[in-house]
């Protein structure tokens, strides 16, 4: 009987245990540093004339403005008319009236890719020129190195 109760003592203490996992983590990550090697493309474009686009719409309450969508779109509509790849200094003129008419125009100039080859030596010392100069470097955004600044909350925290 002593052996019996000793038994279930000991299953009772041991089913009341708990497993835990013991977890560290470590405040810094490692710098890893990546680039991407490829060996310049060189296309030329034919750059047609300039064109001018408007769409106008007149206010909704009911109905949220999206200019960006309304930009992208008319950006692929006068891609489309043109059957051209980019469009070269687009701009942009948004005007609206309050509780009226809004109206979106854009104007640039439609070009097409042609003749895409492999850069040539003179190509790459023209490369070598934009990327050296001061006002033209290319950002570079490491997501390691970033700052950690954060915001107060309220100013207090």
């Amino acid at each position: 009987m002593k052996l019996y109760k000793i038994l279930i003592m000991s299953t009772l203490v041991l089913g009341l245990t708990a497993c835990g996992t013991v977890r560290k983590t470590s405040p810094k990550s490692v710098d890893v540093e990546t680039a991407v090697v490829q060996y310049p493309t060189v296309a030329d474009l034919n750059v047609q004339s300039k064109v001018e686009k408007r769409i106008s719409w007149s206010w909704n309450p009911f109905k949220s403005e999206n200019v960006s969508l309304a930009k992208s779109n008319l950006m692929a509509d006068v891609l489309k008319e043109a059957n051209a790849d980019v469009l070269l200094e687009p701009q942009y003129t948004y005007t609206k009236v309050s509780f009226g008419q809004r109206t979106l125009t854009v104007t640039g100039f439609p070009a097409t890719f042609k003749d895409f080859r492999k850069a040539t030596a003179a190509d790459l010392e023209a490369l070598k020129i934009i990327y050296a100069s001061p006002e033209s470097k290319p950002s570079i955004y490491n997501v390691s190195k970033q700052s950690r600044k954060h915001k107060k909350f309220l100013g207090i925290f």
